[in-house]
């Protein structure tokens, strides 16, 4: 059987919350083309508001949670109604070949509503990745992405017992929306080739067991750091830590073969050069699971919030405007 002749594969992001929206509907309106090089991609949305749905969004590709709107950027607001719709949710919206969940971090119902799926899917042990974009601009964005990071982590290695494979992006003067935009649809165009089942001898349970390192490695589930990286050999691997598994995807001539020697890596030969010139990456390109993302990014957040907890441990309060002198109304006025 030719890869031609292999159902094509098909990939669904779930993009929840107000960032996940936004994002995914720019994901959503590239997502059109019928290139049988990548898997069939189709995007869903899920959030407590309406207020950030665009108008071309199909109603049959959303899911909003009743009597709600919105969580003010309070994680534990609607905790409790969401829970109780997970379910519900990914029977409305059934997973796939492979599912990605797209949220920040740092809102108060998209940061909620993507680890209670990914827990979710995790647990029925469906092929899933996470793409989270925190923020530490303030203290409560900071409080709430350092909060969801910690929940991923606390699935990954006490509740599920599976590994939580994160691709993060934390928003900077950098970093700006147009670029996490950017980042986002390239990522997902890139995740929408691996799982094309149009790669020459790369198959389902090799994916799978990419995913799910922990069967063919020596680690242990965490969570763990995703990053598409097109020269392995030229790159500095000092801020992503210790390579666990790796997925490659290179053209019938080009060895994909590293000069370091990974626990397990996986690889796919694609046929044509129309995929590659449409990522506008070089083959071999590698998908790179790893572990030493995480534990600084944590750091970041930490040291944000210690310095804010010290600017409010040294602020002055300002007097009020009123003294004793003045005489209220029943209601406040001051006449």
């Amino acid at each position: 059987m030719t890869t031609h002749e292999r159902e094509r594969g098909r990939v669904r992001l779930y993009a929840c919350g107000g960032a996940g929206v936004n994002v995914g509907h720019k994901v959503d309106r590239v997502a059109q083309s019928n290139d049988e090089a990548f898997a069939q991609l189709d995007v869903v949305y899920i959030d407590t508001s309406k207020s950030n749905l665009h108008s071309d969004i199909k109603a049959e590709s959303v899911y909003l949670i009743d009597g709600l709107d919105g969580s003010g950027q309070v994680r534990r607001e609607n905790h409790g109604a969401i829970s109780e719709r997970v379910r519900d949710i990914l029977q409305t919206f059934k997973p796939v070949d492979l599912n990605i969940v797209l949220s920040s971090a740092g809102g108060g119902s998209g940061s909620v509503i993507a680890p209670s799926i990914v827990s979710e899917l995790l647990a029925k042990d469906y092929p899933t990745i996470v793409i989270c974009v925190g923020d530490d601009s303030t203290k409560k964005y900071s409080e709430n992405t350092l909060n969801t990071l910690k929940s991923y982590d606390q699935i990954a290695s006490t509740v599920r017992q599976q590994p939580v494979i994160m691709s993060y992006l934390q928003n900077s003067a950098d970093m700006t929306r147009p670029v996490v935009d950017q980042r986002v649809q390239h990522l997902v165009a890139a995740l929408c080739l691996l799982f094309s089942r149009r790669n020459r001898e790369l198959d389902s349970k090799d994916l799978y067991n990419w995913l799910h390192y922990q069967k063919v490695t020596s680690y242990k589930p965490a969570l763990t750091a995703l990053t598409l990286i097109e020269d392995l050999n030229a790159t500095s691997l000092s801020k992503i830590g210790n390579l666990i598994s790796i997925a490659t995807l290179t053209m019938p001539d080009v060895d994909p073969s590293l000069s370091l020697r990974p626990e397990v890596q996986y690889v796919g030969y694609i046929e044509g050069d129309t995929a590659s010139d449409k990522l506008n990456m070089l083959a071999p390109f590698h998908y790179v699971t790893s572990d030493g993302v995480f534990a600084e990014v944590a750091a970041g957040l930490n040291t944000v919030l210690r310095e804010l907890e010290e600017q409010t441990a040294a602020r002055l309060n300002k007097a009020g405007i009123s003294t004793s002198a003045d005489q209220a109304t029943d209601t406040g006025l001051v006449l």
